[in-house]
């Protein structure tokens, strides 16, 4: 297995390969919203919002090399938002894009993503767009052309992929989502966003209440259910992300009880202090079990709260990882053996980021 020597690489000034469309996300030279995911044994990873020394660590112990080699022949999922908050998503995009081009790794856009591609300025992406501070020691594009190389790679993605045993997708799987999204071609998610935002504008244009022209421009909008999941009214106001809320998140995949295994990121499963993200959507269940009637698993394991908890000089611990694995669900739900079935192990990892073990402790494991 070839050494890994992470630390003494910066991927932020390699250029980014030269991204042809592929074939699984374009069709007749427009933007398709469906990807498929390889064949064999997975790893799939978590948020990564500009944490490049953790997927340095993650992907050393998992036995990949800095191309993307492992000697069983597994292969990565990322299940979207690269980038913001995180010191270096410039080297994140450049290390995935490459692990992308060399057929190592696929990935699907999150949120954080789509917001990128479609210009939006966030407190977050400074580091791109230059329209105000970045936090100490946040690398930031050096060019013009650095900018579009990165938005180039994020704009051939899709939003979401799968296989005959597994589903992978940024925060909802939603088949009515997705049908509205293929029923029109596009050349672009920016495209797709933006078709479906002007549509929704124009119907709720004349309603008095914003918290109903909010849910409408979220819930309506395929691409934003799928990125960023679906909301309802919030019994009462709540403060989180900085500002107050009146819409909150819906567990989505507690009405998901048939198809594949849905691998998807963007809520925060672990709580982190003085933050608020997952609404109580999860409740007392443990980090790393299956949600719902037991078909889909969240692996946003709270990365995004590294880059504040570096500003208050809060130490977020061992940086780790948790790892499930599960059979083929296609040869559960059949009651078949997996002998004889290739790669039909499936390794769920996930970047931890709260919790500080004593020193010297080893992470938990769970089974």
């Amino acid at each position: 297995m070839e050494e890994f020597a992470m630390s003494t690489t910066d991927h932020s000034h390699h250029r980014l390969p030269h991204q042809q469309p592929q074939e699984s996300t374009r069709t007749g030279g427009c933007w398709s919203p469906q990807g498929e995911l390889p064949d064999g044994p997975l790893d799939l990873v978590g948020d990564l919002h500009g944490e490049l020394e953790a997927l340095s660590s993650l992907l050393e112990r998992l036995g990949y090399s800095q191309t993307g080699a492992h000697p069983q022949g597994r292969r990565l999922v990322f299940v979207g938002d690269l980038i913001d908050r995180g010191p270096d998503s410039p080297g994140v995009v450049r290390w995935v894009a490459d692990l992308v081009d060399r057929g190592a790794a696929s990935m699907v856009l999150g949120n954080h993503d789509l917001n990128a591609l479609a210009g939006k300025r966030k407190h977050e992406n400074t580091w791109l767009f230059g329209h105000g501070p970045v936090s100490q020691g946040e690398r930031v594009v050096g060019s013009d052309g650095e900018r579009e190389e990165i938005l180039g790679f994020l704009r051939s993605q899709p939003v979401v992929r799968e296989r005959e045993d597994l589903r992978v997708v940024h925060a909802c799987w939603d088949e009515a989502s997705l049908q509205r999204l293929a029923a029109v071609s596009h050349p672009d998610p920016t495209s797709a966003l933006n078709h479906h935002r002007d549509l929704i504008r124009a119907r709720v244009s004349d309603e008095p209440d914003p918290v109903v022209r909010t849910l409408a421009l979220q819930n309506e909008n395929p691409i934003k259910v799928i990125t960023s999941g679906p909301e309802m009214r919030a019994s009462a106001p709540f403060f989180a992300g900085g500002k107050t809320r009146e819409e909150a998140r819906v567990a989505w995949w507690q009405q998901y009880h048939e198809g594949p295994v849905v691998v998807f990121g963007h809520y925060w499963r672990l709580p982190v202090k003085e933050m608020v993200k997952d609404d109580g959507l999860f409740g007392s269940q443990p980090h790393d079990a299956m949600l719902g009637s037991g078909r889909a698993i969240c692996i946003d394991y709270s990365v995004g709260a590294r880059a504040s908890e570096r500003k208050v000089g809060r130490s977020s611990g061992s940086r780790w990882r948790s790892e499930r694995q599960i059979r083929s669900s296609s040869a559960q739900s059949n009651g078949a053996s997996d002998e004889g079935r290739s790669g039909s192990s499936l390794s769920f990892l996930k970047m931890t980021v709260s919790g500080s073990p004593s020193k010297g402790a080893r992470p938990a494991m769970p089974s």
